[in-house]
């Protein structure tokens, strides 16, 4: 590359060489960009932005002898200029490329697209409140510290703030609403007010912090609004039933009843919400396959997820949203009932990411810049659909069938695990040990013991329930590479 001649020649053909690489990258795009030559791409998109009185500004009067006019070697007629800058661009841009490579860059472009015309995702739930009276959050998993951080950044934002009514949580016990207005209106931010909320939440308390932030991030946000004014904390899962709870039958009895948790979740959002007649407005906070809009199975039947009796019993009045997040991937069920109340301990499942890394592989080549994107229309809501109902679904779903949109909030490789609160009071620490008792037989305690290397159960719960600070995701550094689908024919 010698022969510049001067500093403005050089600049101009340097410019234009990183032109051509961003657009074989799909970084930079024209409308029908896709049909052009890589020549014709370059010369359009020179015309929006040349060097004009040396500043980069749009330029009316473009003509091609900008381009060439210090360079003597293309001294000759327009058109034998046009042929070698054609001939140029072509060894440049396609002709250094490997065949496999092109096929790649082809494949990862329209999502590369998706994204650049997408909105930042504060912005985004923002105009679909205008639209809808409730919008259904899938956070990928409760554990997960960053789908968090963003509710709380949707909590701040006054245009966002200003239209809720309600934040709905799945994993509160209903009968404890009493306990969070109370902690809500108080004197003070100190957890311990909470306490038997977190502690009767699931069979062995809710500590994760990230809950704990979202709910104090909603009291500084009501601070000086009228009470009339002020946003609400819901909680909607199903009635804790400890302490009562005495034996494995009393245990298994709320397994039963919890059949029915999604029709109650959608239930008691619907009645705070009016039926939808009120224009009140809330988020509800939940995971996976709660949040799920249509998914069927192989007879053709709805799975009835809370999203689902939403989406068919309330239609137009909700809209479903997935937190890009690691998916889980289910491969076998085993025989026999599953021992927790999950269910996840007798399948065979991983945790993946959606399209070989294809996503995340194309959020970083858009910049790594939080946007939302709808899925209807575009090549994510087109992927195949994955996720809990994937070994009870009919043939040819997609993401689109189970959700509206996906937030992306950064590169997945930096999320954290949320650290937790402590909740664990010698009370507590004691109950946790009858519960234990009353769920696990003494040969699965046995085995669980053994496993953990811990003489006792006492020392097994303190090991296993200390607090602890954020962490890197586990789940997210075992994903395969985010380059996976490269080598995928």
């Amino acid at each position: 590359m010698l022969g510049f001649k001067s500093f403005n020649a050089a600049k101009s053909v340097l410019a234009g060489i990183e032109l051509m690489h961003m657009i074989r990258k799909g970084q930079s795009y024209l409308a029908d960009s896709e049909e052009m030559s890589f020549p014709t791409n370059f010369m359009l998109w020179s015309k929006k932005s040349v060097q004009c009185e040396n500043e980069y500004t749009p330029c009316q009067n473009f003509d091609l002898q900008f381009l060439t006019r210090h360079n003597p070697l293309i001294q000759i007629g327009y058109q034998v200029k046009t042929l070698l800058l054609s001939l140029f661009l072509t060894a440049t841009c396609i002709g250094a490329a490997p065949a496999g490579v092109a096929a790649h860059d082809n494949r990862l472009q329209p999502y590369v697209k998706a994204m650049k015309t997408a909105l930042d995702p504060v912005v985004f739930v923002n105009r679909k409140l205008d639209k809808y009276d409730l919008l259904v959050f899938d956070d990928g998993m409760h554990s997960s510290r960053d789908p968090w951080l963003f509710f709380e950044q949707l909590v701040r934002s006054p245009d966002v703030a200003n239209k809720l009514k309600f934040i709905f949580i799945e994993v509160l016990p209903v009968n404890l609403q009493s306990e969070i207005d109370a902690w809500m209106n108080g004197d003070t931010d100190d957890i311990a007010g909470l306490l038997p909320v977190f502690q009767q939440a699931g069979d062995f308390g809710w500590a994760y912090r990230s809950t704990f932030d979202l709910m104090l991030a909603v009291r500084q946000a009501n601070r000086g609004k009228p009470a009339e004014h002020h946003l609400r904390i819901i909680a909607i899962d199903m009635p804790s039933h400890y302490p009562s709870l005495r034996t494995k039958q009393d245990w298994e009895l709320t397994r039963i009843s919890g059949k029915a948790r999604d029709y109650h979740m959608y239930a008691v959002v619907r009645s705070y919400l009016d039926d939808f007649k009120s224009g009140k407005k809330g988020l509800l906070l939940t995971n996976t396959r709660h949040a799920y809009k249509h998914i069927r199975n192989t007879q053709g039947q709805l799975h009835w997820n809370a999203g689902t009796f939403f989406h068919e019993h309330s239609p137009g009045k909700t809209y479903a949203i997935r937190i890009h997040n690691a998916m889980l991937h289910l491969s076998r069920k085993w025989e026999g009932k599953a021992k927790s109340r999950e269910g996840l301990d007798n399948i065979d499942y991983s945790w993946i990411r959606m399209e070989e890394g294809l996503w995340d592989s194309a959020f970083e080549t858009a910049g790594s810049i939080p946007v939302a994107v709808e899925l209807a229309g575009t090549p994510f809501g087109a992927a195949a659909y994955i996720g809990n109902h994937m070994l009870d679904a009919a043939p040819g779903q997609t993401m689109s069938d189970a959700f509206d949109a996906v937030i992306f909030m950064g590169p997945l490789d930096k999320y954290q695990r949320s650290g937790t609160s402590n909740l664990y009071t010698p009370y507590f620490l004691a109950e946790l040990k009858r519960r234990y008792e009353i769920i696990y037989t003494k040969e699965d305690l046995t085995a669980m013991l053994k496993e953990a290397h811990n003489a006792n159960l006492e020392e097994y719960i303190a090991q296993t329930f200390k607090p602890r600070s954020d962490i890197p995701d586990p789940v997210i550094i075992r994903l395969p590479p985010k380059d996976q689908w490269r080598k995928v024919p």
